[in-house]
């Protein structure tokens, strides 16, 4: 049986709305996201575009968090 893939960070961290209507993610967030890509990186040993293509992937992944926090 096929394994569902790692959602990734990006599935886990928090998205708020605030009264403008706009997804917001906090600093600490996005730190975390970019020290999680980072290890994920240098434990893998990930050539620059598998690199690229996991920073790719969970950008992806908060956008459509984020899209579906705010659609109406």
């Amino acid at each position: 049986m096929t394994q569902p893939p790692n959602p990734g960070l990006s599935a886990f961290l928090p998205l708020v709305t605030c009264d403008d209507g706009q997804p917001y993610i906090s600093c600490l967030a996005v730190a975390a996201l970019l020290e999680y890509c980072a290890a994920k990186i240098r434990m893998t040993g990930l050539d620059a575009n598998a690199a690229a293509d996991l920073l790719a992937s969970e950008a992806d992944a908060l956008n459509v968090r984020a899209i579906a926090l705010t659609a109406p």
